[in-house]
């Protein structure tokens, strides 16, 4: 069983944190496109939504 260090739980809650900062950011960008988005970008939300909820149950699993 691999136990990891703080500095390198640091790193890596980092490294999650600003993954998920560029997918909010990016959702963020594409909302303002258009008032009005189509499928693709609405396919393209939920897929971005659904990489933050990833990446959020990474940082919880982290501080555990």
């Amino acid at each position: 069983m691999y136990i990891m260090d703080n500095n390198r739980k640091a790193e890596l809650y980092g490294q999650l944190l600003n993954e998920h900062t560029r997918l909010s950011n990016r959702i963020s960008s594409i909302k303002g496109e258009s008032l009005e988005m189509n499928e693709s970008q609405k396919k393209e939300i939920h897929q971005l939504q659904q990489r933050q909820l990833f990446v959020m149950k990474q940082l919880e699993s982290l501080m555990r």
